[in-house]
């Protein structure tokens, strides 16, 4: 097996300390949008468009909550069900299946 060479050894070490004392690259400040961006710009553009487009807008809209809400109603409606049927299974089991205790 060879051994290294020491001067390629030095080379190395003295660059890899280089490196250690390098600044990092400058990384770049976030600056966050303007809040007005998003509270008006959809009131601003529903604004600017015609009569038969803000009622096709807010039509649409009407139409995808009520959907929204209407799924919402069914998971519901579904849990309440579920419920119901496991808590009459649990009593049949307990008045026939289950094990009277000795009196």
């Amino acid at each position: 097996m060879k051994t290294p060479d020491p001067q390629k050894l030095e080379a190395r070490l003295r660059q890899m300390e280089a490196d250690l004392h390098r600044s990092p690259p400058p990384v770049p400040e976030y600056e966050p949008l303007p809040p007005a961006l998003f509270q008006g710009g959809f009131l601003n553009w529903l604004g600017q468009l015609p009569g038969i487009g803000k009622i096709v807008v807010v039509a649409a809209i009407a139409l995808v909550g009520l959907s929204v809400l209407r799924g919402i109603l069914s998971l519901i409606t579904m849990g309440i069900s579920l419920t119901l049927v496991a808590a009459l299974l649990y009593g049949v089991y307990k008045v026939f299946i289950a094990p009277q205790p000795p009196k």
